[in-house]
């Protein structure tokens, strides 16, 4: 994006440098005439992909210059969570990285968050997510019995069938916190099959549930 940018904004300055000579040299008019179409259909496109751009960032005319300026995503191709990205710096220089990977447990890919520096995971959140995937049927348990309680509340009212072996509930993000934080604060994020729109997130303290709270 940032090449095409800066290509429309040279054509446009071309456009704009021979409309300026077309007045200055009485025969470059017909001369230049299939270059200044050319410049001002490049110069109306520019002008359109700004508005446009301007109009769906949030931050309307300073979009374009985050657009421009904005460091490239940083990216690293880590040995246990494969391919992760960094979504955003937070205080301290630490980032949130996110990306994908299999969970030996329920038997298919999740989506994992783990918060480190630049340089990505470290050995010892590597090392707490292998423990949580040797644990997992050791809590899932005593979790699904507080996910139902608390899901329970939030169908009252409601038909709501109690499931076996959890199965309203589908495990879709593991969490991290830094690895100098003790005790390990990491979440479960799963999903509800009653109402997808719901997720219901689980916060740990090493292996204790610390609280359970529902997003929209």
């Amino acid at each position: 994006m940032k090449v095409v940018l800066a290509a429309l904004f040279v054509c446009g300055g071309m456009f704009c440098g021979v409309v300026l000579l077309s007045f200055l040299i009485p025969r470059l008019p017909t001369i230049a005439v299939p270059f200044v179409a050319i410049g001002g259909a490049l110069l109306f496109i520019m002008l359109c992909i700004v508005a446009v751009i301007s109009f769906n960032s949030p931050n309307g005319w300073t979009g374009i210059r985050d657009l421009i300026t904005r460091e490239p995503k940083r990216q690293i191709d880590d040995p246990v969570f494969g391919i992760m990205e960094a979504s955003g710096q937070s205080t301290g220089g630490r980032y949130y990285w996110t990306g994908k990977t299999m969970f030996a447990p329920v038997g298919e890919e999740i989506f994992v968050g783990i918060n480190a520096d630049e340089s990505g995971p470290v050995q010892s959140q590597r090392q707490f997510y292998k423990r949580i995937e040797t644990e997992y049927r050791n809590h899932i348990a005593s979790i699904t019995t507080a996910l139902e309680a608390e899901a329970a509340g939030v169908a009252e009212g409601c038909e709501y069938p109690p499931s076996e072996n959890g199965n309203h509930f589908r495990l879709e993000i593991i969490s991290i916190s830094a690895p100098e934080q003790r005790p390990v604060s990491w979440n479960l994020t799963f999903c509800w099959s009653v109402d997808t729109k719901l997720g219901f997130e689980v916060d740990m303290k090493d292996w204790n549930i610390d609280a359970i709270s529902v997003s929209h």
